[in-house]
């Protein structure tokens, strides 16, 4: 159709007038073909410009390669879309925001991810976006991912702790990780999201694979053991993404996740009481504690990984007695 405009043009100018019939006589195959020549570069420009709008309006996302994805619930009420990828960069999230009444419109935001981690090393070759999810969502997804969101009133929680593989050669403990009868994580995990929960409390110690599997144990042979991603990967979010998958959680860390333990990959992935993890060696001895409203009902969560099963060491009193009061504080103001 516009081929075929362009190859009038000409004509109708000529109609138009007359006294430069001549003109165009003699140059209407140059005219036409440097009009030709220019509407073509003009619509080549215009299909590029509709595939790039087009690109931009699909599925935000999906093609990103996602290894693990889940939501959680940090201070001041915030709920946090996280996930570990092996992409270079972080993918776009879809947020549906706004009330599915009548009363209020609801729309759909799209945004790229911040990245919480970069790849740190070989220990930790991993990707970790994370978005903070509006409060009035109706949902948040990347591609086929859809991230859980907390309900108003939730009716069922499920709590757990102490979830990981036990590889300790201190108290000479190797329990059988690749056999799901002697360590059952990923099967208890089944169980509890078939059950529905709204919300999913982990208490804290999710690395139990701390040393290597004596050579001979086929129970545990080839286990990850320290403080990496494969480790993390193996004692956690590998057996626990059915859980991952059906409701928020509230992540405390254990003495387990402690600096000269678990403690960088704890900052690296849980960890919600700061943006990213802490510059020194991605460790703190200590985060600040925190309260999550659900329902009515203030749950605290405050770090206490450092404390000491049999001495009372005066620093960490003092540090404790803190946290105690600052929650304390929280309960007075809003009474």
């Amino acid at each position: 159709m516009l081929r075929f405009y362009f190859y009038l043009l000409p004509y109708k100018i000529w109609k138009v007038k007359p006294s430069c019939n001549w003109l165009f006589v003699k140059y209407q195959y140059f005219i036409c073909f440097f009009l030709n020549s220019f509407f073509i570069l003009l619509t080549v420009i215009f299909i590029a410009a509709c595939d790039n709008t087009d690109s931009n309006n699909e599925e935000p996302g999906q093609e990103a390669s996602i290894i693990s994805a889940w939501t959680v619930l940090g201070p001041s009420g915030s709920t946090i879309a996280r996930i570990i990828t092996e992409d270079h960069d972080c993918p776009m999230i879809s947020i549906a925001t706004g009330s599915t009444s009548n009363s209020t419109e609801s729309r759909k935001v799209m945004q790229t991810m911040d990245v919480r981690q970069g790849p740190s090393d070989s220990d930790f070759p991993v990707l970790v976006c994370q978005s903070t999810i509006p409060s009035d969502a109706q949902s948040a997804s990347i591609g086929s991912v859809e991230f859980p969101l907390p309900k108003d009133s939730p009716k069922r929680i499920a709590i757990i702790g102490d979830t990981g593989c036990r590889l300790d050669s201190k108290d000479d403990k190797f329990q059988d990780c690749n056999d799901p009868s002697k360590w059952p994580f990923n099967t208890i995990a089944q169980s509890a999201a078939a059950w529905g929960p709204d919300l999913i409390i982990h208490v804290g110690d999710y690395i139990y694979r701390e040393d290597p599997c004596p050579e001979g144990k086929s129970g545990c042979e080839g286990s990850p053991f320290g403080d990496n991603w494969d480790t993390w990967n193996a004692d956690f979010f590998t057996p626990a993404k059915p859980l991952l998958d059906v409701a928020p959680w509230i992540m405390a860390r254990g003495n387990h996740e402690v600096c000269t333990r678990a403690g960088q990959g704890w900052f690296i992935f849980l960890d919600t009481t700061l943006p990213t993890p802490p510059s020194t060696d991605l460790c703190a001895e200590f985060s600040s504690p925190f309260s999550i409203n659900i329902d009515g009902i203030d749950i605290f969560n405050m770090d206490t990984a450092s404390a000491k099963d049999s001495d009372a060491p005066s620093d960490l009193v003092d540090q404790y007695a803190s946290d105690f009061q600052t929650l304390g504080n929280k309960l007075t103001n809003k009474a």
